[in-house]
C-alpha cells in the first residue's frame, strides 16, 4: 500500500487554474464536464437495472418456464447457495441459485418474491415498502382476532411478532391463505410429503398419488372457478383449503381413525404436567391435509382400492368415515369446546 501525498498548490497556479482561456488550466470547466458525465452515466445505469427488474418480473409472471435471457442472467448473477421453494408449486423458479432467488431475511420468501409481492400490492418502488426482504415484518399488520384463522399467526413468540403478521403470514391477494403457504409452505403438497416423510421424527404419511394442483400467492383464484383459493378444495373431499391447512396443536393424540382411537395419553394432560385440558376428547378433524382426500376423514373421493404395497403395512394411512360424525367445525382446532383453540401443530 503507498501512502498518500499531499499536493500544495500556490496561489498564483490556483487562479491560474480556475479560469478558462488560453493562458488557463481550465480546472472549473473540467469538473463540470466530469460531473455531468457521472451524472448522465448514473441515470442510464439505474434506468437500465430498473428496465432488467422489471422485464424479468414480468417474464417471471406470464411465463414461469421461460429461460432468462442473457440481460436477465447478468442481473442475477453471481449465483450461490439453491434458493427455497419455489413461488409457483410444480413449476422450476428461473431465479433459483441467484441473488433474487435467495432468502435474506428469515421469513420464508425469496429476494424476488417479495419484490414482486410489493409490486403487487402497489407498494411504493424505495421508502415504506408493504414487503421488503431486509424486514420480516414489513408492515404492522395485526394477527386476526377470530380463531378460525389461527393458522395465520405462525410465529407468536412475544419479542418478535406476537400479535402482528410476519411478511410470510400476510395475505397479498385476500383468498384467506397466507403468502408462504401458498409459495412454499401447507398449500404445496411437497411440503406435506417432506414433512411426514417418516425421517424427521413425525410418523410416515405416504403421498397420496393423485398430484393436485397448487395456489399462487398473486392470485385471488388461481384456477379461475369463481372461487377463492381459501374457500376452494384442492383434493375434492368436501373440505375448504382454509379448513385443511393446519392441525390442531395436539393433533396427534387427539386424531382419529380405525388405528387410533384419539383418546389423550395421561402423561400429556394438564393434572399431569401436559398442556392437554382433561376434559378434551377424540377430534376425528385433527388430521386434515389439504392435498389427501383419505385425511382427515375417509371422504367420497379417496380411493377405495390402493396399489398393493402403497402404504406400509403399519401405517395410518385413513381417516372415519365422515357419515358418522355430523358437521365438521368451524376449523379443526374448534372441534371440542374444552380444548385450547391452537392451530399450527403440524
Amino acid at each position: 500500500m503507498t501512502s498518500k501525498q499531499q499536493i500544495v498548490i500556490s496561489d498564483e497556479m490556483w487562479e491560474i487554474l480556475q479560469h478558462s482561456g488560453k493562458a488557463g488550466g481550465a480546472l472549473v470547466d473540467l469538473v463540470k464536464d466530469l460531473r455531468n458525465k457521472f451524472d448522465t452515466s448514473g441515470i442510464e445505469l439505474s434506468a437500465q437495472a430498473e428496465n432488467q427488474v422489471a422485464a424479468a418480473s414480468a417474464s417471471w409472471s406470464s411465463d414461469l418456464m421461460c429461460p432468462l435471457s442473457s440481460e436477465l442472467a447478468k442481473l442475477a448473477s453471481p449465483p450461490i447457495d439453491a434458493s427455497p421453494a419455489s413461488p409457483r408449486p410444480g413449476v422450476s423458479d428461473p431465479f433459483a441459485g441467484t441473488l433474487a432467488g435467495q432468502e435474506w431475511d428469515g421469513n420464508g420468501l425469496t429476494m424476488m418474491l417479495e419484490y414482486r409481492l410489493n409490486k403487487y400490492v402497489h407498494g411504493p418502488k424505495v421508502g415504506n415498502l408493504q414487503y421488503s426482504d431486509g424486514k420480516q415484518r414489513s408492515q404492522d399488520v395485526t394477527a386476526p382476532a377470530d380463531p378460525v384463522f389461527a393458522y395465520m399467526d405462525l410465529n407468536k413468540t412475544p419479542l418478535l411478532q406476537a400479535g402482528y403478521l410476519s411478511d410470510d403470514e400476510r395475505d397479498a391477494d385476500n383468498d384467506g391463505l397466507t403468502n408462504w403457504d401458498e409459495c412454499c409452505g401447507r398449500m404445496t403438497q411437497d411440503w406435506w410429503a417432506s414433512e411426514y416423510s417418516g425421517s424427521n421424527g413425525l410418523p410416515k404419511e405416504t403421498r397420496y398419488p393423485n398430484t393436485f394442483p397448487g395456489v399462487d400467492p398473486m392470485n385471488r383464484d388461481t384456477d379461475g372457478d369463481g372461487i377463492p383459493d381459501g374457500l376452494d378444495d384442492q383434493d375434492h373431499d368436501g373440505l375448504s383449503n382454509e379448513f385443511e391447512v393446519s392441525r390442531p396443536y395436539d393433533w396427534f393424540d387427539t386424531y382419529v381413525s380405525s388405528l387410533h382411537p384419539g383418546v389423550v395419553p395421561a402423561p400429556d394432560k394438564v393434572s399431569n404436567g401436559g398442556l392437554i385440558p382433561d376434559a378434551v376428547g377424540p377430534n376425528p378433524w385433527a388430521r386434515v391435509q389439504p392435498y389427501d382426500p383419505c385425511k382427515p376423514v375417509d371422504s367420497k373421493t379417496c380411493w377405495i382400492h390402493p396399489d398393493f404395497g402403497y402404504y406400509q403395512a403399519s401405517e395410518d394411512w385413513v381417516g372415519p368415515d365422515p357419515e358418522t360424525l355430523g358437521a365438521p367445525p368451524a376449523a379443526p382446532w374448534l372441534f371440542d369446546g374444552n380444548d385450547h383453540p391452537w392451530a399450527n401443530g403440524e
